[in-house]
């Protein structure tokens, strides 16, 4: 059965389910970085989902949030920024409108448009 979702309504499901892997045992600094974190990934929901709106099922949920993970551990730490983690799911969830379901497909799709933090 289909799950009718929008993509702000998918990406706050992939959203919690990355982040409930990703910062099961944190402390006090890293919550604060996880609500700056899920801040900027909210407004990016927003943009898409003036974008368009698209139906997942809880598996293609799965293996968009597998396809996360991979992507996102793959990032040198320079890159590993929150614009950039709210840059692979914009690339994962683009790919999958288009009707992509290669993992590998969706994860070069979701590394492509990445920028690199400078110190100053």
């Amino acid at each position: 059965m289909a799950l009718v979702a929008n993509f702000d309504s998918a990406l706050g499901a992939l959203r919690a389910s990355l982040i409930g892997r990703r910062f099961a045992s944190t402390r006090t600094n890293a919550l604060a970085k996880l609500r700056s974190d899920s801040a900027m990934i909210s407004r990016g929901a927003a943009l898409m989902l003036c974008e368009q709106s698209v139906v997942y099922d809880p598996e293609e949920l799965s293996l968009f949030g597998d396809v996360f993970d991979r992507a996102v551990a793959s990032l040198p730490a320079a890159m590993c920024t929150p614009f950039n983690q709210a840059e692979v799911a914009r690339g994962i969830f683009a790919r999958a409108a288009a009707g992509e379901r290669d993992p590998s497909q969706l994860e070069l799709a979701a590394l492509m448009n990445l920028t690199v933090a400078v110190a100053s």
